[in-house]
């Protein structure tokens, strides 16, 4: 059965991308609803689509399901296609890909803050503050320390397979 993922613009949410690449590379079947982002109503909108959700992504299904996060989209989307590269095979670099990943999607807020997601733009002139700077920084030392560790067999972050 065909599963649905409520989403916002992609070029401007990477929370909304994150859910489309997922469900893309778990190769489970979906039919994307772009849901207008901003103003009042769309937290209305999300709780009338797929109640409790309030957020995009939220992926819909058959039995009930409704997951509104990103990450844990990811998990479910791991459970529900168990052959699918979203995690590495090995538990070692999987508990450090969750690691990694859990960071990356509640960390950095300094960055975040600074600078939103907005693909169609360019920001000339940007001059990052420390904060900003640091950051980076440790976003840059993790991608090094999971290519020196795990990326060995293949181009991606953690190695052969996409995760």
């Amino acid at each position: 059965m065909t599963h649905t993922l409520f989403i916002q613009d992609r070029m401007l949410s990477s929370w909304s991308l994150r859910g489309h690449l997922i469900m893309e590379i778990a190769g489970l079947p979906y039919a994307a609803r772009l849901v207008p982002g901003g103003g009042p109503d769309f937290a209305a909108t999300m709780l009338e689509q797929a109640p409790p959700s309030r957020t995009a992504p939220t992926l819909t299904g058959p039995d009930g399901l409704v997951v509104w996060d990103s990450l844990a989209l990811a998990e479910t989307a791991a459970d529900l296609a168990p052959d699918a590269p979203i995690w590495p095979a090995d538990p070692v670099a999987r508990g450090w890909a969750r690691s990694l990943a859990a960071e990356m999607h509640s960390g950095f807020g300094a960055l975040r803050g600074a600078c939103p997601m907005n693909l169609s733009l360019r920001y000339d002139g940007f001059a990052p503050d420390a904060a900003v700077k640091a950051d980076v920084a440790r976003m840059l030392h993790l991608w090094r320390e999971s290519r020196a560790r795990f990326g060995a067999g293949g181009p991606w972050l953690m190695g052969a397979d996409f995760g």
